[in-house]
């Protein structure tokens, strides 16, 4: 007999968001940077690694027709790329995308996140061998304080132990699932994967070195800052 192994590791893209701060008459991840649409480089690079079993990219349903034909259909990627439709909520097209994924293992990442490096997916699935859950971070350098509601300055907050996080965040996939079921279930949102898992299922996610180049295009400033970027990095 047979044996079918399931695919190790698999990739859910989020560009279903719908991009209020950016301000633009088109959702983010379709925003044109350095003349390809901004998702197409998560597109590529997941695409383009060794490590990558699967592909799933979550997208809006008003926008799934204009993804298959701009982008999919324009660009070849190394992999199958499957489409799936998001849902109201981040949290809501997480669970979608996490469906259509087989793989044991799953990195979840914001569409709008061109930049990471194939060193960041190597770190990632190399800590995943001892950890159920893994994210990229960084540790904040400007001091931080907690405010009023009258913007009057309440405390400092100790720095040292504060850290911006990223994506790609990579975990065992039946985790994810079930921290994302738990919460769905009882009502709650969270903004980032790492933190459902951490309040659904009590597991605590392995820190690792994000990188300063690997922003999330949400404003326009930001989308200044990666053509500026894109310069050096997309060459």
């Amino acid at each position: 007999m047979v044996t079918i192994e399931k695919p190790r590791v698999g990739a859910v893209i989020l560009a279903a968001g719908q991009g209020r701060r950016m301000g633009a008459d088109i959702n983010k991840p379709y925003l044109m940077l350095h003349g390809l649409p901004i998702v197409y480089y998560a597109l590529a690079r997941f695409g383009s690694s060794s490590l990558m079993d699967e592909i799933v990219l979550v997208v809006r349903e008003s926008e799934a027709q204009h993804v298959q034909e701009q982008i999919l259909n324009k660009h070849a990627f190394n992999k199958r790329i499957k489409v799936v439709i998001g849902g109201a909520e981040r949290q809501d097209s997480a669970c979608n995308g996490l469906r259509a994924i087989s793989s044991e293992s799953v990195l979840i990442h914001d569409g709008v996140r061109p930049f990471f490096s194939s060193d960041l997916l190597k770190r990632l699935t190399e800590a995943a061998n001892e950890h159920k859950a893994v994210i990229p971070a960084l540790k904040a350098t400007d001091t931080l304080i907690v405010s009023s509601k009258e913007n009057m300055t309440e405390k400092v907050v100790d720095r040292s132990q504060v850290w911006r996080v990223q994506t790609p965040q990579l975990f065992k996939t039946s985790l994810v699932r079930e921290a994302l079921s738990k919460a769905q279930e009882s009502g709650q949102q969270f903004t980032d994967d790492a933190s459902a898992v951490l309040t659904m299922c009590g597991v605590k996610a392995k820190v690792i070195e994000g990188e300063e180049w690997n922003i999330k295009i949400t404003t326009p400033w930001d989308l200044q800052l990666a053509e500026c970027l894109g310069r050096t990095l997309l060459v």
